[in-house]
């Protein structure tokens, strides 16, 4: 599938994604994180990142709170979701469906 910069995209596994300069990631697999009720969570991707013959994997989390809602200077906060940079790209987590997919955008910067 190819894909754009700026623009919210969708990971699903095994299906690599394409972006105009050859940019390339791969969604391969999901842990999460146990916790006891009340304690942090992170449930993690695992993301394979190719530009020509470079190559690494990148891990993208989401964090939470089991069994309670969590304050952030006044306000209620949910999830935080990572965010990567990557050899002059950034990568930002924007959503996470785990064991099926991930929605994220990248940036050059």
């Amino acid at each position: 599938m190819s894909a754009s910069y700026e623009q919210r995209i969708e990971l699903k596994m095994n299906k690599p994604v394409i972006f105009e300069d050859s940019l390339t990631l791969t969604l391969t697999s999901f842990s999460h994180k146990h916790a006891i009720t009340g304690g942090p969570t992170k449930a993690t991707a695992y993301v394979t990142i190719v530009k020509g013959e470079l190559s690494d994997e990148i891990l993208l989390s989401v964090h939470g709170t089991e069994g309670k809602v969590r304050t952030k200077n006044g306000l209620v906060v949910f999830d935080e979701y990572d965010t990567v940079e990557w050899r002059g790209y950034k990568i930002d987590l924007q959503d996470f469906s785990y064991d099926e997919a991930l929605s994220i955008v990248i940036s050059k910067k």
